[in-house]
């Protein structure tokens, strides 16, 4: 046992050890510059193979047929030019092998960058790579700034770059069969639209966009229509239209991939169609993890044909395509498994070219036994459909637990080995890689294969001597790791950003903390650059999804969550920035409130630890996470000085209104109020309403609305100004819902920081072309102390009513 000395002795070194840590972490950060959101917008991200790889399970890296080569795809944005740069990365495998297992430190493996494109449009410069059977010519989208997308070929040896396509509209999705010299692309199909050609026309179930726009297609994924083409590559061959894959008010789908698979001999594709409207109601109730779903239920009780169309938004199932005519033969009567990992519903064909094998498919109940058909109720497959006879044969189903909505497991891959097998790749729901499972042809049935020792064979593509990952967390940017199958040897293989060596970082945690029905909650915690034990520092608040695994550097997934958000910019403005998810779905009604009780608990437990200042608070929202700043900054007692909402969700009756003819919307909102703005609710409603107390407000707002759409927060705006009350209204007429363009991007990252910079810390940017934005902002100074004071008054009689 220590005596009292040595236990003292013993602190007195922790603390040294301490400080002297701190001390040099100090001096390391005086030798670096602060990060800015420039930083931000420049980084170097991965686009292909997708990412957020975690989301939607392992990424999928591109490997020549071979194994020889492997491909990468980077994105940088450009604030000199305004351009989003792409270049397309041809790593040869073996020089990564011999990089692996050198002993010591060295060079990292070169990459030859093949091809350089720039976009000055909302779509990425490079994408949907696919290696042609050569092993020697890759296909992609590209496109150059003031260019339409259009399919290019390239040749790897020589360089040489072919376009494929010359079409009118942008080319969105394509495949190449190899063998057949087929093209078949997905692109828009535009026509006027008719209502405005006619001297009236009855409005319906049409929404306010569609009412106001005299062109087709809107600008708005919800109002675009789209059609198939197929084309030969045989010199002097035109191009052909196959079929519209949906058109709005009619076949839009929300949750669809536009994959497109061609047979081997080129005669036949398989790609994912809508259904009825009428077919997808029944469907809910047809199979166990949708039946299960609150949500799905709520979509089928809720629907309304007084305010929203009979369209089918909900489901897609298989279908085949006749490239000669353009016929279309939908193949399973029964939905794909999208909430179960649907973006990965694949369909691959035998070389045959009469059995196609599809992914993450439910099957039709009718015409099998008692038992087959609760197994087909219960889960989501992989199965075997043949064309000649029209049966399917179910290989596996996915595992979803009994009364459960998700799968354990999700199938992220099917495809044929060199030996015909077919070889499936699995994950599970938080994306890590499962074993494979092989499939061989017995007879006229699929079984699994076996080793000798009765076990399923596992990773049994041993032909790639690689294994690639992205390898990132909270405080890590991402880069490739490989790793040797045969040795087990790893390393990293790119260095994408060096420049963040010499830029400051705050520190991000784990944040956990006891939330509604003491539920344990988690979010990220991003400290200031420069924290010191000492001090308190202002807090942002930024809601959505917050992912542990991925790197954070503005929002929740890095390259994705594009609008507004800007944590680690504020971290370098010695700002504290909490990230939070909304809370689980308690029942729509409850949600908004549970939402603002778990938030409110987080700021408590921060405040008793002593790390913030409560009365220097603000929060950042995106997308529909504008309903929990809505409720925050109105019905709160925490006081929160300065807000950003970014295209975000607004709850009100004129947002109502807006929603008149989206799928679900006008529901959606009153689910979300537990109550309707008419009849026995009317008085629930006015009590619930944020746009009806807008005198509560004591926050200083900014609001981002991207596109040519009615903005939903125009009635709040109105009415702010109306009181005057601090508030902003930016529109990008041309941005996406996540912006894409560099400069969209800039303004709004960096209007977060210099908005609440200003309002939480009276800091002001010294660069002269903002002079008028701090005059514009020095402005609504008196109209904050007066909005505070109206505020209080307001409160007293609010709070007592909810």
């Amino acid at each position: 046992m220590l005596s009292k000395i040595g236990t003292y002795m013993l602190l007195i070194v922790a603390a040294t050890i301490i400080q002297t840590h701190t001390l040099e972490a100090q001096i390391e950060s005086l030798q670096k510059r602060s990060l800015t959101v420039h930083d931000v917008i420049e980084m170097r991200s991965i686009i292909d193979p997708f990412h957020p790889a975690t989301i939607y399970g392992p990424a999928k890296f591109q490997f020549s047929p071979d194994f020889h080569h492997f491909l990468l795809v980077t994105q940088t944005r450009n604030l000199k030019t305004g351009y989003n740069d792409a270049e397309l990365w041809l790593f040869h495998s073996k020089k990564v092998l011999e990089f692996i297992n050198k002993k010591g430190k060295h060079a990292l493996p070169e990459a030859e960058i093949v091809a350089r494109f720039s976009s000055s449009s909302n779509r990425a410069a490079i994408r949907q790579l696919q290696w042609l059977a050569d092993g020697n010519s890759i296909a992609f989208i590209a496109e150059s700034p003031g260019n339409l997308s259009q399919v290019f070929q390239l040749n790897i040896s020589s360089g040489e770059l072919i376009q494929l396509t010359q079409h009118p509209r942008s080319v969105l999705y394509f495949s190449l069969s190899d063998t057949a010299n087929t093209l078949v692309f997905l692109s828009t199909h535009i026509s006027k639209n008719q209502d405005w050609e006619n001297p009236s026309f009855i409005v319906g179930t049409r929404t306010l966009s569609q009412v106001m726009s005299r062109d087709q297609p809107y600008p708005s994924h919800i109002t675009t229509e789209l059609q198939y083409y197929s084309k030969s590559l045989h010199q002097g061959a035109s191009t052909q239209p196959l079929m519209h894959s949906f058109v709005t008010g009619k076949e839009f789908t929300a949750f669809r991939s536009y994959d497109i698979w061609i047979s081997p001999d080129g005669q036949k594709a398989a790609l994912h169609v809508p259904a009825t409207f009428e077919r997808q109601m029944d469907w809910i109730g047809d199979f166990h993890p949708i039946s299960n779903s609150s949500t799905y239920k709520s979509i089928a009780n809720d629907f309304d044909e007084n305010v929203e169309p009979k369209i089918g938004f909900l489901f897609c199932q298989f279908a085949i395509v006749n490239l000669a005519d353009g016929t279309l033969e939908k193949l399973i009567d029964a939905p794909i498994g999208h909430m179960l990992g649907g973006l990965n519903a694949k369909a691959v064909w035998h070389p045959n070219s009469q059995i196609v094998f599809l992914s993450n498919t439910f099957l039709p109940l009718k015409d099998v036994g008692a038992e087959e058909r609760e197994i087909r109720r219960r889960a989501p497959a992989i199965a075997a459909y043949n064309l000649a006879t029209a049966q399917v044969k179910r290989l596996v189903e996915m595992e979803v637990p009994d009364g459960g909505t998700q799968s354990t497991l999700q199938v992220t891959d099917i495809k044929f080995g060199t030996n015909t097998n077919l070889i499936t790749s699995w994950s599970t729901t938080n994306g890590v890689a499962a074993p494979d499972r092989v499939y061989r042809a017995v007879r006229k049935d699929w079984v699994e294969v076996y080793n000798n020792e009765r076990e399923p064979i596992r990773n049994h593509n041993r032909e790639n001597p690689l294994k690639l990952s992205i390898n990132e967390n909270l405080n890590t940017p991402p880069n490739l790791l490989a790793e040797d199958v045969a040795t087990g040897n790893k390393k990293l293989i790119t260095n994408l950003n060096p420049q963040f060596e010499a830029l400051t970082f705050g520190r991000i945690e784990t944040f956990d903390w006891i939330g509604l029905e003491k539920r344990l909650v988690s979010g990220g915690l991003v400290y200031p650059t420069n924290y010191n034990i000492k001090k308190r520092y202002p807090l942002v608040i930024q809601v959505g999804y917050f992912l542990p695994e991925r790197f954070l550097i503005s929002g929740p997934i890095t390259g994705l969550t594009t609008s507004a958000y800007a944590a680690q910019a504020l971290a370098n403005q010695d700002i504290m920035v909490l990230l939070v998810n909304d809370s689980p779905k308690l029942g729509k009604h409850k949600e908004i409130l549970a939402t603002r009780i778990e938030i409110e608990a987080a700021i408590q437990k921060l405040d008793q630890m002593a790390l913030i200042d409560t009365d220097k608070m603000g929060l950042v929202g995106f997308s529909r996470t504008g309903f929990f700043v809505q409720d925050l900054i109105t019905f709160s007692e925490y006081n929160f000085t300065a807000a950003v909402v970014a295209d975000a969700s607004n709850l009100s009756r004129y947002s109502l209104s807006v929603y008149h003819g989206r799928p679900l919307g006008i529901q959606d909102m009153e689910n979300l109020m537990g109550a309707r703005p008419f009849g026995n609710s009317r008085v629930k409603w006015i009590q619930k309403d944020p746009n009806l107390h807008l005198d509560n407000i004591k926050t200083a707002l900014r609001i981002e609305s991207n596109g040519p759409e009615i903005p939903l927060w125009w009635g709040a705006y109105t009415m702010l100004r109306r009181m005057n009350k601090p508030v902003e209204l930016v529109i990008y007429p041309r941005g996406e819902h996540n912006l894409k363009k560099p400069f969209e991007q800039l303004s709004s990252q960096q209007g977060t920081v210099d908005w609440l910079a200003f309002w939480l810390k009276n800091e002001e940017n010294p660069d002269r072309a903002k002079a008028e934005q701090y005059d514009r902002w020095r402005k609504m100074l008196p109209q904050q102390a007066l909005s505070i004071s109206a505020a209080a008054l307001a409160r007293g009689d609010a709070m007592r009513t909810q």
